[in-house]
This record gives structure tokens, sequence and C-alpha cells, in this order.
């Protein structure tokens, strides 16, 4: 079939049935193979190149029946021992068995393999989507190098004593945080919004107004350390205290009529784009599903350290809002530090360029040591 084309051109269609998939998917306006026949096809150098990209691809499955009606469909059955072998090292034996008893017992044999150059995650749970699967992911692979470079917990501090320490710290925690993120404050400005002067003749509304937020912010955020120090649970704080830090770190623009009180409500609903990094954030649609999973992975472990390296990072990671996710992605951090009794932590400016290096490191090459580094020693030079 030809195709006319714009300025005299064309382009000749060809069908080729025995290579194009009879059952497509249409994503975003994308029209894409549908997942059971991409497994089939893929080669077995994806398993161990992009090993949580298949993992993840696996856990997708809807049924792995579907895989084996396709594989006998249109085949090919080869792949099917990876697939096989791909399920059972992901600890899913059931659909191992599965996929390989229909193979079987309609007349063909294959040999189990398994394609994973080192052991994959042992996740159980099939994700709402792949972002929320690539969450549980990175945390199953990251958390032993963070339980390593955090080792020894700290001794536990009297909640009253931990506020004191925690209210001695805001103005340089907010200085610190501020300036990380661009904005040009100055200890002074801190000071004077603290104490409601207005003396703000060097300062642009942009900063003024991001030193109001953060101040009170601030304070939602001690009600929420006050909570943990008593007892509450970390994780379940975390989930119902974000959308009020949110809201008290850009109340001020609302005042001043930059922003309309709804936007604050929820998270993004656009792309956001983090500059100078080669990671782009999970589109708006999975970003519940996402924060959904880091929530429920919260709550599942164990070891506050962990908690505090790996919400900070994942929390970056999806970049939930429009604005304010560094800010509030170590607010968050310390909040999973004061569950376990370490001190607040302040990411000094001075650090700024190893700490982004860090989170990139993290985030592109999957390597979360030197971010756990950091932030032990960034804690440890506080305490």
């Amino acid at each position: 079939m030809n195709l006319p084309l714009p300025h005299g051109t064309s382009l000749f269609v060809y069908p080729d049935p025995l290579h194009l998939p009879e059952r497509v998917d249409v994503r975003d306006g994308l029209r894409i193979m549908e997942l059971p026949e991409a497994l089939l096809r893929v080669s077995a150098a994806f398993f161990r190149t992009r090993e949580t990209d298949a993992a993840i691809a696996l856990r997708m499955v809807r049924s792995p029946l579907d895989v084996a009606r396709t594989a006998l469909e249109k085949g090919p059955i080869d792949a099917v021992g990876r697939l096989v072998g791909g399920w059972r090292a992901i600890g899913d034996g059931v659909a191992a068995d599965s996929l390989r008893r229909a193979v079987e017992e309609s007349g063909h044999s294959f040999a189990e393999t398994n394609p994973f150059h080192s052991p994959p995650p042992m996740l159980g749970r099939r994700p709402a989507s792949p972002y929320a699967g690539r969450v549980a992911e990175m945390w199953a692979r990251m958390r032993e190098a963070v339980s390593e470079t955090w080792e020894s917990p700290p001794p536990k501090v009297a909640a009253d004593e931990y506020l004191i320490e925690l209210d001695g710290r805001a103005e340089r925690d907010a200085w610190n945080s501020l300036s990380i993120e661009g904005y040009r404050v100055t200890p002074e400005l801190i000071e004077a919004v603290r104490e409601g002067r207005d003396v703000f003749d060097d300062a642009t509304q942009r900063d003024r107004l991001a030193a109001s937020g953060y101040l009170r912010a601030q304070k939602s955020v001690r009600a929420s350390v006050a909570a943990v120090l008593e007892g509450q649970d970390g994780a379940d704080v975390v989930r119902r205290d974000l959308d009020s830090w949110y809201s008290a770190m850009f109340s001020p623009h609302v005042e001043a009529g930059l922003r309309r009180r709804p936007q604050l409500l929820g998270y993004r609903h656009q792309p956001v784009y983090i500059r100078g990094s080669r990671h782009v954030p999970p589109p708006h649609e999975a970003v519940p599903d996402a924060m959904d999973e880091l929530f429920g992975q919260l709550r599942e472990e164990r070891l506050a350290s962990v908690r505090a390296v790996l919400g900070h990072f994942v929390f970056a990671w999806i970049h939930p809002f429009t604005d304010g996710n560094g800010r509030l992605g170590r607010v968050l951090m310390n909040v999973q530090l004061a569950s376990g009794g370490y001190s607040w932590t302040v990411v000094r400016m001075e650090n700024r360029t190893e700490y982004m290096a860090a989170l990139e490191a993290a985030s592109v090459e999957g390597d979360i040591r030197a971010f756990a580094a950091l932030l032990r020693r960034e804690m440890e030079a506080g305490s």
C-alpha cells in the first residue's frame, strides 16, 4: 500500500503478519505491542542489561496463561524457557509453573533457564503500574547498601530535648534548604521573616515568599515530629501530613495572588523536568501509584535509616509536586530520622554539588551508596 505524504513524497507500507502483532495496546496515543508478546520477542540480553525493567515487566503480566496462549499461537516456544526461569527468579513460582504446565500440556518442550545475570529482588505482589514496580525494585535493591552505611543506631533522646534541639536548628535548616534550591536568601532575611519584620530591601518577592513558606511549613513539620516522638508510625505520619507541609510551604504564594488555593491540593497534573539531570520523573498519571508504593515501602521497612535515605531519594525520583520536591524530600527524610532517634539533619549548602551528584547517581545509575554516605556524614556533623 502506498501512503502519500507531503511535498510529493510517499511511504510504501508492507504488511508483514508474521512479524507485526495482531493485537496492540494504545498508550498516550502510541500503538505498542501487548506485554505478553513483547516479553516473548525480546532477546535474552534484555534480561541481563535491563534487569529491573525485565523484572517489572514480568510482574506486570496479569496472567501467565496470556503468555502461554501467545507463545502457542505465534511463538517462539524457546522464549518460554527464559520467562519460566525469570518468574522463578523473582519469586513467583506459581506463575512459572502455570506457564510451564500450559505449554507442556500442549505438546511442546523447552529448556528452563534463568535469564538474569544477578538475582533480582524477590517481590511478590503485582504493582499497580510500572512506575510503582520500579519504586519497589529500587527499594529492594538499595536497602542493603543503605543499612550497611547506617549500621549503628543512635541512643534515644527524650522527646522534649529533641524538639528543643530541632527549634535551635530551624533557621539554619531553612537557609541551607532554600539555598540548595537556588533561592537567594540570607540568615538575616530568614530571621526577619520569622520575627515578622518588614525589612526586605534587598530581597526579591520570590525569595521572600519562599522563606515565609518554608518557615510556615516548619511549624507543621514540628507537629509531625512530635507525633513520631510520641510513638506514632513514621510512615502513617508522612502520609497524613504531607499535604499539610506542601500547603503551608506555598500558602504565601496564594496570599500574594501567584497561585490559587486549589492548586495546592493533590499531586501535579503536568510533566516536570529537573534542571541539569538526565533523570525524567514519571508522567503525572503514574504519580499516585508510585506514591502509594512509596508509602507502602515506608510502612513495611523496619529500619528508620533506610526509611529516611530511600524515602528522600524515592520522593525526589517521583517528584510528585510541581515545586518544592527537594525541600519536602529532606523534610520526609528528617521525620523518618526522628522516628529512629537520629538527629535532625541539615544538608549544608557547601555540599550542594556532592549532594546533587549523589542524587543523580542514584536516579540514573541506580547507585545509592554515595547518597547514603553523604547523608550519614551530614547527620553526624550536626550531632
